[in-house]
């Protein structure tokens, strides 16, 4: 059973990873250094701060999925971190239709959040051997 939490675990903070990569790459695909300039100065140094930290976060969530599941797992702070993984994609879904609306990117963004949320819940349900 535990060998199905790590796999559920490395798998999601593959996804994160893939995520990180694209946050990344943000500034550079959406032209962030023109696009950007009809806002002002604060609300531009807000939304960068912001971005910055959800790069944190799913770097985050990646090295500990990647890197360190089996402590996880064995870890009394297991459901709360995972929680916040979750709930970090429940609120990016809950933000697609809220700002984004319905739209042809939504049909591989919802997936795309969907899996680590299906991925990092099955750890906190199965039990495991240890």
């Amino acid at each position: 059973m535990i060998k199905l939490q790590i796999i559920s675990l490395r798998i999601a903070g593959g996804i994160c990873l893939l995520f990180t990569l694209f946050h990344c790459l943000f500034h550079s695909l959406f032209h962030w250094d023109v696009a950007l300039n009809c806002l002002s100065v604060s609300d531009r140094g807000i939304l960068l701060t912001y971005h910055w930290i959800s790069i944190l976060i799913l770097g985050f969530m990646s090295a500990i999925s990647l890197m360190q599941s089996r402590m996880l797992i064995a870890s009394q702070l297991r459901f709360s971190i995972l929680i916040m993984f979750c709930l970090f994609f429940v609120i990016r879904i809950v933000a697609e239709f809220i700002y984004f609306g319905l739209n042809p990117s939504s049909w591989v963004i919802l997936p795309l959040c969907i899996a680590p949320i299906i991925l990092f819940t099955i750890p906190m349900f199965k039990r495991s051997e240890q």
